[in-house]
């Protein structure tokens, strides 16, 4: 399950929070495990117009019993 919000800053500016849980399950020699994983994710967007959007993302993912990591990310997108 998840939930996302949006919100426009300025008229090229846009700022998202994103948070997520649920279980993941997987087959491992015969046994299936599970994890419980909450995401949470906040991120702003900047359209720099021809089609070009820079993006900033702060994510952090806990996954029980294992598996938590947390990450930045940056990019550029081009619209088709």
């Amino acid at each position: 399950m998840s939930l996302r919000a949006t919100r426009s800053l300025t008229r090229r500016t846009t700022v998202s929070l994103l948070g997520a849980a649920g279980r993941e399950s997987y087959l491992v020699g015969g046994a299936v495990q599970s994890l419980k994983t909450q995401t949470g994710v906040a991120g702003i967007r900047y359209n720099a117009g021809s089609g070009m959007t820079l993006r900033f993302d702060v994510s952090a993912i806990r996954s029980r019993p294992v598996l938590s990591r947390r990450g930045v990310s940056l990019g550029l997108e081009r619209g088709l």
